[in-house]
C-alpha cells in the first residue's frame, strides 16, 4: 500500500563513496551552483525517481510504487516494497535501505459503486484537520504533519494522460490515502524512520490499522428523513426543513459559505462562525433527522476489507 516516499541519505554514513560512481547511474543529469557555495547535482532514475545530491546528503523523491510497477495504479506490499528498495540499492551501488524516510504515503484503491465524487458529501470534518476540497476530484483534509485525502483515480489518469488498466476502464475508482510528511520520528515515536523500516512487519501493519483509525476519525454525515415521531412542535419542524435546504446545497458548499462570511466579516464575533459550523455538524449529525448514507455503510465495509486482508 506505499507509494510516494522521500528519502535522505547523508553522505557520511557512506562507506567509499563515489559521485562519479554514482552520477553514472542517473538519467538527465544538472548541475546548480549556489552563492552560499553550495553545489547540488540533480538526476533521475527511471522516469519518476528525483535524485539530489548535496555536499551533506543524497535525497530520493519519488512514486516507488511507479518506480517497481511501472504505473502508480497500484501500491507496493511490504515484500514488494522491500523489493524496491534493494532494486534503488543495486542501482546506485548506495546502501538505500539505511535512509532515512521524510515523506511516506499510504495508500489503496478502493472500487466504489458511483463516482467518487459522491461520497465526498457524507464525509464530515475532522479533529485536528481541516476539510479542504480544493479540487472538484479531491477531497482534502490537512493537518499540521499529515494530510489524507479522498481522490478519484480515473479522473486523475485522464487528467495526466496516465493509461488506465485494463481491470479498472469502466469502474469507479477512489483512492483514500495518508501522506505523512513531517517529522516522521514524532509520529510514530521511533528514533528514525528508516526505507528497511517500511517492510517491517510491525510498522507496515501499524501503518495499516492507522490507514483504517484515520478515516473512522472523519465524522460521518447522514441523509435527511423526514422522521414524523419527532416531528411534535413547529421549531422541530423548521429544524427539519433548515437541514432538507442544507442538503440541497451540500456539506462543503455550507461550510465554504460560512467561511466567505468570515473572510467578509459580515457578523463581528469570530466565535459566531465555529457557532454556526458546529449547527451545521449537529444537524447532519442528528439521528433523529438522519439515517446513515448506504455510500457510507459500502465505504465502510470495503476499507474494513483492506485491512482485514492485511499484509
Amino acid at each position: 500500500m506505499y507509494d510516494t516516499i522521500h528519502l535522505r541519505l547523508p553522505i557520511e554514513d557512506i562507506i567509499d563513496f563515489n559521485l562519479d560512481v554514482v552520477c553514472s547511474c542517473l538519467d538527465k543529469i544538472s548541475e546548480h551552483y549556489y552563492d552560499s557555495g553550495q553545489h547540488q547535482i540533480s538526476g533521475k532514475i527511471g522516469e519518476n525517481m528525483k535524485v539530489g545530491i548535496s555536499n551533506k546528503n543524497i535525497t530520493i523523491k519519488g512514486s516507488l510504487a511507479k518506480y517497481y510497477f511501472g504505473n502508480n495504479f497500484e501500491t507496493l506490499t511490504i515484500t514488494q516494497t522491500q523489493e524496491a528498495i534493494v532494486k534503488l540499492s543495486n542501482k546506485l551501488g548506495l546502501p538505500i535501505y539505511d535512509a532515512i524516510v521524510t515523506r511516506v504515503d499510504f495508500s489503496d484503491n478502493i472500487i466504489v459503486d458511483f463516482k467518487p465524487q459522491a461520497y465526498y458529501n457524507y464525509l464530515g470534518n475532522c479533529t485536528y484537520f481541516t476539510r479542504n476540497s480544493i479540487k472538484a476530484n479531491t477531497l482534502y483534509y490537512n493537518g499540521s504533519s499529515m494530510t489524507k485525502l479522498f481522490y478519484d483515480k480515473i479522473a486523475w489518469a485522464k487528467s495526466k494522460n496516465v493509461s488506465i488498466p485494463k481491470d479498472l476502464i469502466g469502474k469507479n475508482v477512489l483512492r483514500y490515502e495518508l501522506r505523512y510528511e513531517k517529522r516522521l520520528k514524532n509520529q510514530f515515536n521511533l528514533p528514525e524512520v528508516k526505507a528497511h523500516t517500511l517492510y517491517d512487519y510491525d510498522f507496515y501493519l501499524r501503518l495499516l490499522n492507522n490507514w483504517k483509525q484515520e478515516y473512522s476519525s472523519i465524522l460521518k454525515l447522514g441523509n435527511v428523513t423526514f422522521n414524523f415521531e419527532h416531528i411534535k412542535t413547529p421549531k422541530q419542524l423548521s429544524r427539519n426543513f433548515e437541514l432538507i435546504g442544507m442538503e440541497s446545497l451540500g456539506y462543503s458548499r455550507v461550510m465554504k459559505e460560512i467561511d466567505n462570511l468570515k473572510q467578509q466579516g459580515i457578523m463581528n464575533n469570530n466565535e459566531y462562525y465555529s457557532r454556526a459550523k458546529n449547527r451545521v455538524k449537529t444537524l447532519f449529525t442528528d439521528s433523529n433527522q438522519t439515517a446513515t448514507s448506504d455510500l457510507i455503510i459500502e465505504l465502510d465495509s470495503k476499507i474494513n476489507q483492506i485491512v482485514d486482508r492485511g499484509i
